[in-house]
């Protein structure tokens, strides 16, 4: 692998998303009882979530404490879940591999999800003094144009002023992550971490990566 840049996805990539989801369900557990809302909101949400709930963890949560939410509750409390500020921090073997890489190649950065949240992830993460140069959120542009529509890497392209096998995509969904850039030409890296909650078999082969590994140590280049 002799790439010219490295593009990174962030979630399940750079560090554990299972820690994002404990940070958010903490962060709304102390709002909640701060203004006399239920006590253990935290607790009851990451049980809920480790028994493989999803979408209405919230709901579920606040009904195991007793409460009834009013209209419009749960959603106010998943902005406050979404606009928190993770406690998070880097995978071990990303920190190593970025200590490793600063200045060597340059970085790039696509990734999904609510604005609100993916900026605050890469503030906590210190991204940009990191080496990383654009750093897009999809989302900014719309759900529409989250992976594997071919816009944000595209315009990746664009801003490095590279193509084809002279980038490579380093993501660990392969539902979603490496079908564009492989159409585009790009060397794909799938990796798979222990807890991820996104590392299941591609559904297709065009769906898969050229390459897939358990740590970012196994990632080398030039």
């Amino acid at each position: 692998m002799s790439p010219r840049a490295i593009v990174f996805d962030l979630d399940d990539t750079l560090y554990a998303e299972q820690d994002y989801v404990e940070s958010g369900f903490r962060a709304v557990g102390r709002w909640l009882e701060r203004n006399k809302g239920p006590s253990g909101f935290a607790d009851a949400a990451w049980a809920q979530f480790c028994a493989g709930q999803r979408g209405d963890i919230f709901d579920r949560a606040l009904a195991i404490l007793g409460e009834q939410p009013a209209p419009g509750r749960v959603e106010a409390l998943v902005q406050r879940y979404r606009r928190h500020r993770p406690r998070i921090q880097l995978a071990p073997d990303a920190g190593r591999w970025l200590a490793r890489s600063a200045g060597r190649i340059p970085l790039a950065l696509i990734t999904d999800g609510p604005t609100a949240s993916q900026s605050r992830k890469v503030s906590a993460l210190a991204l940009r003094g990191r080496g990383f140069g654009p750093i897009l959120l999809t989302d900014r542009w719309g759900v529409p144009f989250r992976k594997p529509h071919e816009r944000a890497y595209r315009a990746v392209e664009r801003r490095l002023g590279l193509k084809g096998d002279a980038l490579v995509y380093v993501a660990d969904n392969a539902a979603k992550d490496f079908l564009a850039p492989r159409r585009l030409g790009w060397q794909t890296v799938q990796i798979r971490r222990p807890g991820a909650l996104h590392a299941g078999p591609p559904a297709a082969p065009e769906y898969g990566a050229d390459r897939v590994i358990d740590s970012l140590d196994q990632l080398e280049f030039g």
